[in-house]
């Protein structure tokens, strides 16, 4: 590497040589930055969201079992209202 180095600066000058340098160094950094920065953030952003899909998945199996149960509680409000109405109205016809 140093020999083409210093053959690209003899023959396009300093000025030259150095953005070539440069260039190599630019594109070194952006393959060690995408190899240990991007490539880990994006593998747990992946992750998190498979985490997240199944964390809205127990959330709606919960608020199914939620409303199942409420509804279930309002049958039984019903039917104890309904209940307590008839008992009222015997009682009435007795006396």
């Amino acid at each position: 590497m140093s020999e083409q180095f210093i053959q690209i600066a003899e023959k396009f000058g300093v000025s030259f040589a150095f953005l070539v340098f440069l260039t190599w160094c630019l594109y070194r950094l952006a393959f060690w930055f995408g190899e240990k920065v991007v490539m880990p953030i994006q593998a747990r952003h992946l992750e998190f969201l498979d985490k997240l899909e199944n964390g809205i998945e127990t959330v709606i199996n919960t608020q199914n079992k939620s409303f199942e149960i409420l509804n279930q509680v309002l049958l039984n409000t019903r039917e104890l209202q309904s209940f307590k109405r008839q008992i009222r109205e015997n009682e009435t016809i007795k006396q």
